[in-house]
């Protein structure tokens, strides 16, 4: 199969070429041309390689030789992830991907059906320093990807082919998934998700996109994230149920503790890192992000206030509370309600926009509904309805009670 079919329509006429102590003989092939180069080994001509040139590319084999290597290393590859050795894996992939992938990943999360591949077609492309193997299974495309390692000044022969990718086409390949993509993810899932529970912020900050840092870690210390309400993430490990390839996008739907929970992940710059977590929540949106972006300023006010500290009181304000509520005043005033337990309330419902936030904390009876502006790349507080009955009187306005104590000061 690999040399092709004689012609039956031509004679046979090799053509021999030879140069010192190497000859190539060209024998006429059904849509090509056999070519074998042989090397002179003390009186006896050896042959040293076999290629076929052919009209139809798929046809091509431009070495024998490196096609039994890589077919070689694709053997023993697939036969040790079918047995789930990783040692036996190991010499037959790159360094990179055993350490990121294979070492690390759940087989059962991405199946090869080992048995077919092994005696089914194949298509092979070589490029100069790699080449891809392609399987062609019902609906689905296998393609392993080799890397010719480099000779070190040593023949490349003696050094095998090592996988650096498997990628699986789904569905005429509207789903791709590549291996290391796969067990990337799930790993990445994991140390975020740890991360999370025990309050590491520096590691949430490795594990997470840049934009996720901008609008949400960057705002935080360990103090005031563990103080956040994330009620909807269980301390537990999660269970990954389904994964979904979306190009750079790849969202991971998994069970943690009770609670159903998807994680956004995003490929940049060959990095897989965590973009965002959809919650199970109603009355405000899905997004992690998004709702922490509305409460970091809220629970940075509360502490603020706490440690009387009038300075983060002002800057997690808006320009427009900070001139009628603080700079009058020069400190918090007495609003007759417990301010810090108002802002720390559970939170009901959330509604964004573009450039502002509502956030309901508590409810009609007990409560505080907050107006959100953002300001550069994150919210301030812009105003605040304290709630401790559902009467107006029962009701204090931040704003207003500002330009009330502003009035009476002038009055004076």
């Amino acid at each position: 199969q690999v040399v092709g079919d004689s012609s039956s329509h031509s004679s046979f006429r090799p053509e021999a070429r030879m140069e010192d102590d190497r000859a190539v003989v060209l024998l006429p092939r059904k849509g090509g041309t056999l070519v074998i180069e042989l090397t002179l080994q003390d009186s006896d001509w050896m042959v040293n390689d076999v290629a076929v040139e052919s009209h139809d590319e798929k046809d091509r084999v431009r070495s024998t030789k490196r096609m039994a290597r890589i077919l070689k290393s694709t053997g023993e590859f697939l036969t040790g992830y079918e047995a789930e050795n990783r040692e036996q894996m190991q010499p037959w992939c790159t360094e990179v991907f055993y350490r990121n992938s294979i070492a690390v990943g759940d087989f059962s999360t991405a199946p090869l059906p080992v048995g077919r591949l092994l005696s089914s077609p194949y298509h092979v492309r070589v490029h100069d320093d790699q080449a891809d193997l392609m399987f062609d299974i019902d609906d689905m495309t296998y393609m392993l990807t080799l890397a010719e390692p480099s000779s070190d000044g040593l023949s490349s022969a003696i050094h095998p082919y090592q996988v650096s990718e498997v990628t699986i086409y789904e569905a005429d390949g509207k789903q791709v998934k590549r291996m290391s993509a796969v067990f990337t993810t799930q790993a990445m899932v994991q140390i975020f998700s740890q991360a999370l529970a025990t309050g590491d912020l520096a590691r949430l900050k490795q594990t997470s996109t840049s934009d996720f840092n901008l609008q949400v870690w960057d705002h935080l210390d360990d103090e005031l994230l563990a103080s956040l309400p994330l009620d909807e993430i269980e301390v537990a490990a999660p269970q990954i149920v389904a994964t979904q390839f979306q190009g750079p996008l790849t969202e991971v739907t998994v069970t943690q503790g009770t609670r159903a929970l998807t994680y956004i992940l995003r490929e940049s710059r060959g990095r897989i890192t965590v973009d965002d977590v959809l919650l199970p929540v109603v009355h405000r949106p899905a997004s992690m992000k998004q709702n922490l972006r509305a409460l970091i300023p809220v629970y940075a006010m509360a502490r603020a206030i706490y440690a009387h500290d009038f300075t983060t009181v002002r800057r997690t304000s808006s320009r427009t509370l900070d001139r009628l509520a603080w700079q009058p005043l020069g400190e918090v005033p007495d609003l007759g309600v417990d301010i810090i337990q108002h802002l720390t309330a559970p939170v009901s419902a959330l509604s964004m926009t573009e450039d502002r936030a509502e956030l309901i904390l508590g409810d009609d009876n007990w409560g505080t509904r907050l107006t959100l502006t953002q300001v550069d790349d994150q919210f301030v507080v812009d105003d605040a309805l304290f709630i401790t009955g559902p009467d107006a009187s029962q009701q204090v306005d931040l704003k207003s009670a500002g330009r009330l104590n502003l009035a009476q000061q002038s009055d004076q």
